[in-house]
């Protein structure tokens, strides 16, 4: 029989296993698809980046477009969100989409590592041309492919939140607002 502290603990993670049930059913109403960070962060971007998604999520070469109103205005692109940024992504050589758009949660400290924990956050977001990626990566001698090794400083050139590097797509008031809605908590001093 296991002892009492470890029955306290099963019944503690049973509970919080309920819980997160019960928000996943919730999400998944929301997205109207399963509650996965990848549909979560393509719902986000859609409202906030103004994009056209297409119906299936299966759709093969990209998430959907963007909009009249965005500066890359019937552009097509795909959408990424890692709950960590770790300096990867995800290509291939044969993309097909003019713009990817990715989504990043904290980056991956020793902390952060450590406590290996993926919160759906969004610390940070980049928009890249995929074809300048991949040209570049081929140039250095870099595997293209899943999780292909992109230099932090094409990182912080792509980087449109929170710091305005990358031109191409401006961000209003009111997206950088939308965005902080996902952002960490920041870290509040402990009470005297």
């Amino acid at each position: 029989m296991p002892d009492t502290t470890r029955l306290d603990a099963l019944h503690e993670l049973a509970h919080r296993i309920r819980t997160l049930n019960d928000a996943l059913v919730e999400i998944a109403a929301v997205l109207r698809k399963p509650a996965q960070v990848g549909h979560a962060g393509e719902f986000i971007a859609s409202i906030i980046f103004d994009i056209d998604l297409h119906g299936s999520a299966a759709h093969k070469d990209h998430d959907g477009h963007f909009n009249a109103r965005s500066p890359l205005a019937g552009k097509t692109v795909n959408i990424k969100w890692g709950t960590r940024d770790e300096g990867g992504m995800d290509l291939s050589r044969t993309a097909v989409f003019d713009h990817l758009l990715v989504l990043l949660g904290p980056r991956a400290t020793a902390a952060v590592v450590a406590s290996n924990h993926r919160p759906w956050l969004i610390s940070s977001v980049y928009l890249f041309d995929p074809s300048e990626v991949i040209r570049a990566l081929s140039a250095s001698g870099v595997g293209v492919g899943v999780a292909s090794s992109v230099r932090r400083y094409r990182w912080d050139a792509a980087m449109v939140y929170p710091q305005a590097n990358n031109p191409r797509l401006p961000l209003t008031d009111e997206q950088r607002s939308l965005l902080t809605l996902f952002a960490p908590l920041p870290l509040t001093a402990e009470p005297a």
